[in-house]
């Protein structure tokens, strides 16, 4: 989301990108605009021009439009034009009660300049020789094309000379269909006619939003998008003018996005998304054979679906020699990386090897405290860098230096080589001597993990935080679409099922890896959201992939039972007071009583 400055909405969180269109200019720059709702005065175009579609940077080209009062437009308490439009004679009375109002753009390329239309009291027009400066056009009487009451999301497609306007059209009984009018001039226009709506795109007034049709090989296809379900439902017909309306015979693709916009460069097809409002995200589009009797419709995103993979590095530790460790690891993670993972994951506390001290062991306390390693250590850094190299993330888990005493840590680096986030175990497994004398985590965190292939929210925890409900509870609630686990310790099929479940009744993948025999007995283990094993290890060391559909849990997330669907949190206040029954009470590792409210 860009700074807004002096525009920017009283509620941040509130303010979202939403409609938007991409254009590529004779100069061979791409523009894309977008609408952002919830700033200040109310929704606005915002620009951004890049040297690439497909990849960065994309260049902020601030505020590209506001409405216009001048032209009849929706522009709440501002009188006078701020982009140099001309007084008009009769111009509209804009209600000052109402917030500003200019929203999607869509870009078309005409002759030698470029068309934007968008929606304003109605829809508008823009033109342009170059594809960067946009001059509004006056069309009679008041600068108005279509719909002044109502239309908006319009798209237009040129046909034998013609063009085809869709637009969503909201009735008064909160209901709405996507309409078509067409024109040679785009000042006369044919009577519109509603040519899709209803069926299991839904028919609440956001149901056929955002349309976008494609002509291809002797077909249409129509791509609606429902805020009923954050899906977009996809027609295909012989003709323009009729996908359907109340009968999905023609629906052959349920896909999970927002605000699509389709675009076909260099051969290739893309497809835009607004990632749950996160920002806008291309992924390739990829078409299926087509035949004169559609295919029954399928909940799918082709070869375009986004995945993360996960690599389970069961590494055996060479004691709690820190640099020894530090050089295995870093082949594991190239073996990762040349495998195609994603994430690379290690076991519990990868810098000592999970050593304990002990008055008859290789360390004492204060001899293995010693090896504490802080964030900015060259044994993190020095796999930050690696990160980079390898176009890899990496879970970087360590004996974390902490004042008082040692923590219990795992960093996630992104791809890039950046700390999305540091978490130290919060259930340290104090009835061990080990970490009964470290220092407990505080909170648990969730990062937007940046990968290839799009942002992924993951989260962490560590060994015993698993085998408490409350950990992956929070993480879910937290936004986390993956757990990573680092485990040490002796795995059976109770853990494992229980490993299985805290996916399962949080609606998200969930990945572990352990230590291989002789430390621990390996089974390094994944599952996604369905409960189904992605990949299971036995007690040898060695590197295991999982691979997560991230498209599906997500879209699974929309209609599951599970997760934060039907909770009633005012019903637990029990979860957070004071233990008091003595059946629980016990000592912590050191033979003192465990506290919980002290950790």
């Amino acid at each position: 989301m860009p700074d807004l400055g002096d525009l920017r909405g009283p509620e941040t969180k509130k303010q979202h990108i939403v409609d938007h269109s991409f254009l590529r200019r004779p100069d061979g720059k791409w523009t894309l605009w977008a609408c952002i709702r919830g700033a200040g005065p109310g929704r606005l175009l915002y620009g951004w021009e890049g040297e690439s579609l497909t990849s960065g940077p994309w260049h902020p080209l601030g505020v590209v439009a506001r409405a216009e009062a001048a032209w009849g437009e929706n522009a709440g308490q501002r009188s006078n034009p701020a982009s140099g439009a001309p007084s008009r004679t009769g111009e509209l009375a804009v209600s000052t009660q109402r917030p500003e109002a200019i929203q999607a753009p869509h870009f078309l390329q005409h002759g030698d300049g470029f068309l934007c239309f968008y929606n304003s009291a109605g829809i508008r027009l823009m033109t342009s020789r170059d594809g960067l400066h946009f001059t509004r056009r006056g069309v009679p009487p008041d600068g108005n094309l279509l719909y002044p009451d109502g239309g908006r999301d319009i798209m237009v497609l040129p046909i034998g000379g013609v063009f085809h306007a869709y637009s969503t059209i909201s009735t008064q009984d909160n209901r709405a269909h996507i309409s078509l009018r067409t024109s040679r001039d785009l000042q006369v226009w044919s009577p519109a006619r509603n040519v899709c709506a209803g069926g299991r795109g839904g028919v609440g007034v956001v149901s056929a939003e955002s349309p976008f049709v494609v002509a291809l090989d002797g077909f249409y296809y129509l791509f609606r998008a429902s805020s009923n379900d954050g899906r977009t439902y996809v027609y295909r017909s012989l003709t323009p003018d009729n996908f359907g309306v109340n009968d999905d015979a023609k629906l052959i693709a349920v896909l999970l996005l927002k605000a699509p916009e389709v675009i076909h460069h260099e051969g290739e097809w893309f497809v835009s998304d607004l990632a749950d409002f996160q920002g806008i995200q291309l992924r390739r589009l990829v078409w299926r054979a087509a035949t004169a009797d559609p295919e029954p419709p399928v909940d799918q995103m082709g070869a375009a679906a986004q995945k993360l993979t996960v690599a389970l590095l069961q590494m055996r530790p060479e004691g709690h020699d820190l640099q020894a460790n530090q050089r295995k690891a870093e082949r594991f993670c190239r073996q990762a990386a040349a495998q195609g993972a994603d994430v690379a994951l290690m076991p519990e506390m990868w810098s000592i090897g999970y050593t304990r001290f002990a008055p008859d062991g290789p360390l004492s306390k204060d001899e293995l405290f010693a090896r504490a390693v802080a964030t900015d250590s060259d044994f993190v850094q020095g796999f930050a860098r690696l990160a980079q190299e390898l176009n890899l993330a990496i879970a970087v888990t360590y004996l974390q230096a902490w004042p008082g005493a040692p923590r219990n840590a795992v960093t996630l680096l992104d791809r890039h080589g950046r700390e999305v986030f540091t978490y130290a175990k919060v259930h340290t497994s104090d009835m061990k001597a080990l970490e009964s004398a470290m220092t407990p985590g505080e909170e648990f965190v969730v990062g937007a993990l940046d990968t290839a292939h799009g942002a992924v929210n993951v989260g962490a925890m560590i060994c015993f935080d698993r085998e408490q409900p409350e950990s992956a509870r929070l993480l879910m609630l937290k936004g986390a679409e993956i757990i990573l686990t680092p485990n040490s310790c002796t795995l059976d099929d109770r853990r494992q099922a229980q490993f299985m479940v805290r996916g399962m009744e949080n609606v998200a993948g969930v990945a572990m890896t352990n230590y291989p025999a002789p430390k621990n007995n390996g089974r390094s283990v994944a599952y996604d959201y369905r409960s189904s094993q992605l990949v299971e290890a036995g007690p040898e060391e060695g590197l295991f992939l999982a691979t997560f559909d991230i498209t599906r849990l997500r879209e699974a997330r929309r209609s599951s039972i599970w997760g934060g669907a039907y909770r009633r949190p005012h019903r637990y206040r029990e979860l957070s007071a004071p233990q008091t029954d003595a059946a629980w009470r016990r000592t912590n590792g050191l033979g003192q009583p465990f506290h919980p409210e002290e950790r």
